[in-house]
């Protein structure tokens, strides 16, 4: 070899080697800065080489950390525990296995990899969850860690709770505010927990536009109605008191903006049986689709369920967001029933008695219905979702429902027109929260009860 390719072949050794040696120290600045790191052992968990940040994750025994160790005891050390949960698979928690029996298990078999959680516990008493990845390699076994403290989790999983809270009570809210029936929910002192735009409408004049855009949440019923005259204001507090106590509705009437309006005030139960609030609805008597009387009791009764049940699940869900900042280990053990309770909450919406579509934008298609729509339309619930509009109703619809989404979106505003003699509908769009789009919900009013497309050559064309 001569003297110059030998010395270019040095160059270039070392040249490799400063590379190797600068990816190290990036990779090694990445696991230290989002605090994880990985260590390489044998067969026998012995550790022969380790990389990140171990004095964080392995910080209760960084002084016994050191190649040679046992990795398992490591672990023990920290945690001072000696079960793992296998992430994918059921483990009776009376009978979780041994983290060392569940390394000897992976070892043996054909897995490649293996995600274990355990739970630990500092010496100050604080809980944490370590995340371990296993990876198999052909002369080593590799461990990925990250520790996640419970105060940490906690805090964010309380501002995710929080936030999906207040966006799905925007979302109740939106839905409401297209309905026809004024709708608000008193506590036992009379506090409004919730009021829909047309229940203003019902209470207060029209060319009062200060406090139409007033916000009346937790407010006392009599600043919504002092502008009434005041034996009719002592009327309606009275009237509510008489509800509370007798624990039976009250009807009356009222002629307000030039229109006679009749309130229903309810009492609501909890579970105990005992009252726990009022629900006041108010409806136009008119021959309009609307609010056509001969069907308005049917639906408000069965709209009022709904409105109960949110109210008492909505409460329910912020009690337990408060509880998890008293009870870590409970929220490490029960973090999957808040999912469910949401899920519960969104079951509510299907019971509406009015036939609601979501319109996903901009790609206009259809991701929610309620079972009011599917009745109405008399088409199967897996034929509609995922259809555009154009694939539902005719071009002549589908086209004036294209101009009344893009109007939608542009002014944020509801919109309310008549798609045919049949059909009114009232739609608003708002921000699908954890999604950063936009979602159209649509609410219709049928003077037949039904879409009256033709259902059989539709379905054809929908299922093609």
């Amino acid at each position: 070899m001569s003297s110059e390719v030998k010395q270019n072949s040095e160059i270039q050794i070392k040249e490799l080697s400063d590379k190797n040696r600068n990816l190290k120290e990036e990779i090694s600045f990445l696991l230290y800065k989002f605090e994880t790191c990985y260590v390489d052992t044998k067969d026998d968990m012995r550790i022969i080489n380790f990389l990140g940040a171990t004095e964080i994750v392995f910080a209760e025994c960084e002084d016994r950390f050191n190649k040679g160790e046992n990795l398992i005891k490591m672990i023990n050390l920290i945690t001072k525990s000696n079960i793992a949960n296998v992430e994918g698979l059921e483990n009776n928690s009376d009978n979780i296995p041994a983290m060392d029996q569940v390394v000897a298990n992976f070892i043996d078999n054909d897995r490649n990899e293996v995600h274990l959680k355990v739970m630990g516990e500092k010496s100050d008493g604080e809980y944490f969850l370590l995340s371990w990845q296993i990876k198999k390699f052909e002369k080593f076994i590799r461990h990925y860690f990250k520790v996640t403290p419970t105060n940490q989790m906690v805090k964010l999983a309380q501002e995710k709770n929080i936030r999906d809270l207040n966006n799905f009570k925007l979302l109740i809210k939106n839905i409401l505010s297209l309905v026809q029936v004024g709708i608000v929910i008193l506590d036992v002192s009379q506090r409004i927990q919730f009021i829909n735009e047309i229940s203003k409408s019902h209470l207060i004049s029209n060319n009062n536009d200060f406090l139409k855009n007033a916000v009346f949440d937790n407010k006392h019923f009599k600043d919504v109605i002092f502008m009434c005259d005041q034996d009719d204001m002592t009327f309606r507090l009275e009237t509510n008191k008489n509800v509370l106590e007798s624990k039976k509705q009250i009807k009356y009437e009222r002629i307000i903006n030039n229109g006679k309006i009749i309130f229903e005030v309810n009492p609501i139960f909890d579970n105990s049986n005992s009252i726990s609030g009022l629900a006041i609805l108010s409806f136009k008597e008119s021959k309009d689709l609307q609010t056509d009387k001969q069907t308005s009791n049917l639906d408000v009764r069965k709209l009022l369920l709904t409105v109960k049940h949110f109210n008492s699940k909505n409460k329910e869900l912020f009690e337990r967001v408060n509880e998890l900042e008293t009870n870590h280990k409970w929220f490490i053990q029960n973090s999957q029933s808040y999912e469910a309770t949401i899920k519960t909450l969104y079951s509510h919406i299907d019971n509406i008695p009015y036939p609601i579509s979501f319109i996903d934008m901009p790609t206009q298609k259809i991701t929610l219905i309620n079972s009011a729509f599917q009745k109405a339309i008399e088409i199967d619930k897996k034929l509609i979702l995922g259809k555009s509009d154009f694939e539902i109703f005719s071009k002549e619809h589908s086209d004036i429902l294209l101009l009344k989404n893009d109007e939608c979106i542009k002014d944020k505003s509801i919109i309310d027109f008549n798609l045919n003699d049949n059909i009114n509908i009232k739609q608003s769009a708002f921000m699908d929260f954890g999604k950063n789009k936009m979602v159209i919900v649509r609410v219709y009013y049928l003077k037949n009860n039904k879409f009256n497309l033709n259902i059989d050559e539709k379905e054809k064309e929908i299922s093609a």
